[in-house]
């Protein structure tokens, strides 16, 4: 398949809206009081060709305009992008023929769907139905990231791939402004938080969780840690107050609070080394105005070793979670839905 590069008029007249996207859609709205616990229920189901929907290598992300969830993995030599309609309860899916890196990440910007691979930025039309229009990362490379949207601006996080083949975790926050294709370096970090998680609130930045290296090994790579990263100044705070060390970790805000979802795994065997390892699903809330983390009960089952979660997202006062086994070739995606009011 052909690919059709961005020029920077195009991405201008495409982007420069008056309409801000769903990223940026809930941060004045009143706080509703913090749970006491969350209780899920089944709402739909879908497959995931290579598990990727069940790791952190998969994206979701959700648009409140069109009330639905959206979902993103590669398939050997295709971008597959998955729309599940809540209104209508129905499912569509949508096959790209383009190979890039495995770990993908979504935002929506401008009623716009970004779909980043860590080599190109595919940018859909929504409804998603058909090719996306294409921009490159002037040659850089991304893998094991996170990424958080706020205006015209994308912030990346991860294990950067130079041109030149080498890998660096540099722990390097970058902006990547959609409007003119342009990078700007904004903060580094003194850990490379591989495969952690990130939100904006007000002109901060975030991020919680992630590891020192990849792929995934000692329990002694992860931390309990909740950084923040001011976006004017580039100035780094780091705060210790998560419960316990999160393994895999993943966020979605409404207002001024943050809700994530980690998994924990237990050392049975005394080796510290993480892979393998029984997984225990957690919930909690942090809350930007006093720094307070919060831990909520919840009714997922994780009683076997390997069930997890793999993303939430917040759309209409729900906490939508993806949720299955990744073990034994299982493909099955489960949706799951808990009330905030």
């Amino acid at each position: 398949m052909k690919k059709i590069f961005f020029l920077p008029l195009l991405i201008l007249g495409i982007f420069l809206t008056s309409c801000e996207g769903d990223d940026n859609s809930e941060e004045n709205e009143m706080e509703d009081p913090i749970p006491t616990g969350l209780e899920f229920t089944f709402i739909t189901s879908t497959t995931t060709a290579n598990g990727s929907l069940l790791s952190t290598n998969g994206g979701m992300t959700s648009s409140e305009n069109r009330n639905s969830l959206y979902f993103s993995e590669r398939d050997k030599g295709t971008e597959v992008v998955k729309t599940y309609n809540i209104s209508t309860n129905t499912w569509s899916t949508n096959i790209y023929e383009e190979s890039q890196f495995v770990t993908k990440r979504l935002h929506i910007i401008n009623d716009r769907l970004l779909v980043l691979g860590g080599q190109y930025i595919n940018i859909y039309d929504l409804p998603v139905d058909g090719d996306p229009v294409v921009t490159n990362f002037h040659d850089l490379k991304y893998s094991k990231y996170s990424s958080a949207a706020k205006d015209q601006n994308i912030y990346f996080l991860g294990n950067e791939n130079n041109i030149d083949g080498t890998n660096q975790d540099t722990g390097l926050l970058k902006r990547y402004n959609v409007s003119d294709n342009q990078f700007s370096d904004i903060a580094t970090f003194t850990d490379a938080k591989l495969d952690a998680s990130a939100e904006i609130v007000g002109n901060t930045y975030y991020v919680f969780g992630g590891s020192n290296n990849f792929p995934l090994a000692l329990y002694s790579d992860f931390n309990t840690t909740i950084s923040k990263v001011d976006l004017t100044s580039g100035s780094v705070s780091t705060l210790n107050i998560m419960p316990e060390k999160p393994i895999r970790v993943y966020t979605a805000k409404k207002g001024s609070f943050i809700y994530v979802g980690y998994e924990t795994r237990t050392d049975t065997n005394g080796d510290g080394d993480a892979a393998g390892d029984d997984k225990t699903i957690n919930f909690g809330i942090y809350n930007t105005q006093d720094n307070s983390f919060t831990v909520l009960d919840h009714n997922l089952d994780d009683s076997d070793l390997y069930s997890s979660i793999s993303n939430i997202e917040i759309i209409n006062n729900k906490l939508y979670v993806s949720y299955g086994n990744p073990q034994f070739g299982s493909n099955e995606v489960n949706i799951f839905a808990a009330d905030l009011q």
